[in-house]
């Protein structure tokens, strides 16, 4: 849907980030709560969420706040270190093939305030709360289960 969306709504002067968020919220959430509902149905015979998504108690505060912190730290130390060495490498040979409008705008100069301002809204909601949420649901469904039975062997 991304790809189809550029080219027009760049040629109408919005940024291809704008693009991506709504393409988001209009096909990837939809998709993921239809796989997400079908699941249920198959499991419990109705549309639910029961049984499907698992591990929703609360960690405690300082369990969230350090693996953010040691995440973060992690992720910092990684881009900084191959970022300016694999990065230029990997751009010219895997990815010589992708259109110049393809990558995500990051600098919005020769943008109206007003797109800009929408672009960014629209980015805090779809990266901070709709993600947020989206994430806690679809990882509580797939991701937490696979990740115990894999450290089976730790028990």
């Amino acid at each position: 849907m991304y790809i189809l969306l550029v080219p027009p709504l760049l040629k109408l002067g919005l940024p291809n980030l704008l693009t991506l968020n709504l393409a988001a919220i209009g096909v990837l959430v939809p998709l993921e709560l239809w796989i997400l509902f079908g699941e249920g149905k198959k499991k419990t015979g109705r549309y639910t969420l029961q049984g499907v998504v698992l591990y929703r108690e609360r960690i405690p505060v300082w369990q969230l706040v350090g693996l953010a912190f040691g995440l973060l730290v992690w992720m910092g130390a990684c881009f900084s270190m191959l970022s300016p060495r694999i990065d230029p490498l990997v751009q010219k040979t895997l990815f010589a093939w992708v259109p110049a409008w393809f990558p995500l705008a990051t600098n919005f100069t020769g943008y109206p305030k007003g797109v800009v301002v929408l672009t960014l809204a629209v980015s805090l909601v779809c990266t901070s709360w709709i993600a947020r949420s989206w994430r806690s649901i679809t990882s509580a469904a797939t991701y937490y289960p696979a990740c115990l039975a894999s450290a089976a062997w730790l028990r």
